[in-house]
């Protein structure tokens, strides 16, 4: 009996159709932290803090805006793996963390820049350090 909670069963991991990449086939969510309409960057450095680079629309290095700071004490040890989705579907891009213990957390996105990027997290599931990639 399967009784972890919010654990998907084991299943293979299946390579796209031939011609097929992992951008193009929608498997891969374009993050838009801010909410006007242009794919951002995530990015954490090597203190645990979170930046935002927001995308511009625009080519070359003027592609990324300038980074606003958006969470502090995201360690390596700590918080093994961080992903964008719009898990809630709510239209906002949102941050799903996994910890070094298999925890997964939800951290919703507002839509806003800094500070109010993300409203406070909450658990979402236990069980999953098994997994090495989480799509």
């Amino acid at each position: 009996m399967f009784t972890r909670t919010s654990v998907a069963p084991r299943r293979p991991v299946r390579a796209p159709a031939a011609g097929v990449d992992r951008w193009s086939s929608g498997s891969q969510s374009r993050p838009d932290y801010n909410g006007d309409g242009h794919t951002d960057v995530l990015a954490r450095d090597p203190n645990g803090d979170v930046w935002v680079y927001p995308g511009t629309g625009g080519t070359g290095t003027g592609t990324l805006g300038n980074s606003y700071l958006v969470g502090t004490g995201f360690w390596r040890d700590s918080w093994t793996h961080m992903y964008s989705t719009d898990l809630n579907n709510d239209g906002r891009t949102d941050i799903v963390a996994r910890t070094k213990e298999g925890e997964l957390h939800l951290f919703p996105g507002t839509g806003g820049t800094g500070a109010d990027s993300f409203s406070g997290r909450y658990l979402i599931g236990v069980g999953w350090n098994y997994y090495d990639v989480i799509l």
